[in-house]
C-alpha cells in the first residue's frame, strides 16, 4: 500500500493571463497547480488526483512529483481560465472559467493508499462530491482550499464570482485545516474584519484556520489569532499566493512542526511566490532561512 503524508485533489486548467505589462504566467494553472509546487519546494513526497482531458495530460509531465503518484481520471473537457488583470499592482483580477471538467467523486479516490492528510484544492464550487469530506475524515485530516466552494462561474461569461458556502455549517465540523482568502472570508462570514471572521468559522467547527491577504495573514487555532504584516509582498507573482502559502502550511504541520512555525513557512513560501510569476520554485534553504526569520520576528511581538 502507498502511503501519503498528503494527498493532493484538484482540477488541473490550461491557464492565460493578460496583464498591463503582457508578462505570460505559468501555463497550467488552478489552486492545485500552486499547491503542489509548493509542496514541491518544501520537499515533501505528496500523492495527486486530478480529471483532465487527454490533450491536458502530456502537460502534467512539467508537475514536480513522479507520474506513478499522479492519479489521472480522463476527462472529455480541457479546464480553461482566464485571468484578467486589472491594475497594476495585481490585486484586482478578473477571472474566468471558459470550460470545466468533471467533477472528483467519492468513487474517483484511488483505493489501496494510506492517506493522513486530504488536500481539497478546487477551482469552483461543483469541483467535488461534497459527501466526500465527509466520508475520507474517517480516515485522514481534512484540508480544504475554500475557493473551490465559493466561487461560481457565470453560466453566459464565465466570469467567477464568490457566493456564500450553503452547506457550510453541515462540513464546517469535517474541516482540521482552512484556507480562505479575505474575500472568501467575508463572503462566509458577512464580516470584513478579519478577526470577527476567523472567530465565526471557529464556531463552525474549523479547526485551524488560515486567512491571507495582501496586508497581511492571520492564523486562528486553539482559541488564539497571531497576526503577521507583510509589506513586501511581490506583484508579479499575484496569482496563486495563498495556495502556495496553504501548501507550505500543511508541508510544516506534516514534518510536526507547531502551528506557529508552520504559519512562518507559509510567510516565506509567499514572499518567495509574489517575485515571479508562475508557481514556486526554490531550494528549501531558501524557505527554511525566511521561515526562521519570520519565526524570530514573531517571538520578539
Amino acid at each position: 500500500m502507498k502511503e501519503y503524508d498528503l494527498f493532493l485533489m484538484g482540477s488541473v486548467a490550461l491557464e492565460c493571463s493578460t496583464s498591463p505589462d503582457h508578462q505570460p504566467d505559468f501555463p497550467l494553472g488552478g489552486p492545485a497547480i500552486y499547491s503542489a509546487f509548493a509542496l514541491s519546494s518544501m520537499g515533501r513526497p505528496f500523492g495527486m488526483l486530478t480529471r483532465t482531458s487527454k490533450t491536458l495530460k502530456e502537460k502534467l509531465q512539467v508537475l514536480p512529483l513522479r507520474w506513478e503518484d499522479i492519479f489521472w481520471l480522463e476527462d472529455t473537457n480541457t479546464c480553461m481560465l482566464e485571468n484578467h488583470y486589472l491594475t497594476e499592482d495585481r490585486e484586482r483580477i478578473q477571472v474566468c472559467l471558459t470550460n470545466r471538467c468533471s467533477p472528483l467523486e467519492l468513487g474517483s479516490v484511488p483505493s489501496g493508499i494510506g492517506v493522513k492528510t486530504y488536500l481539497f484544492s478546487g477551482i469552483v464550487l461543483g469541483d467535488f462530491e461534497t459527501a466526500m469530506l465527509r466520508y475520507l475524515s474517517k480516515s485522514g485530516k481534512i484540508a480544504v482550499d475554500m475557493k473551490g466552494f465559493v466561487r461560481v462561474p457565470d453560466r453566459r461569461t464565465g466570469e467567477l464570482n464568490y457566493l456564500d458556502w450553503e452547506e457550510k455549517n453541515q462540513y464546517f465540523p469535517y474541516i482540521d485545516y482552512l484556507k480562505v482568502g479575505i474575500t472568501e472570508a467575508e463572503v462566509l462570514t458577512g464580516s470584513s474584519n478579519p478577526a470577527l471572521a476567523l472567530e465565526r468559522m471557529a464556531k463552525w467547527g474549523a479547526r485551524e484556520i488560515l486567512l491571507t491577504s495582501s496586508h497581511g495573514f492571520y492564523l486562528r487555532q486553539e482559541g488564539q489569532i497571531t497576526e503577521v504584516p507583510l509589506d513586501d509582498l511581490g506583484s508579479v507573482g499575484r496569482i496563486g499566493r495563498g495556495e502556495t502559502a496553504f501548501g507550505a502550511y500543511l508541508a510544516a504541520r506534516c514534518e510536526g512542526r507547531s502551528p506557529q512555525e508552520s504559519l512562518a513557512y507559509a510567510v516565506a513560501a509567499a514572499e518567495l511566490k509574489t517575485q515571479k510569476a508562475g508557481p514556486l520554485r526554490c531550494e528549501r534553504g531558501q524557505l527554511d532561512e525566511l521561515a526562521r526569520q519570520h519565526d524570530m520576528a514573531q517571538s520578539q511581538e
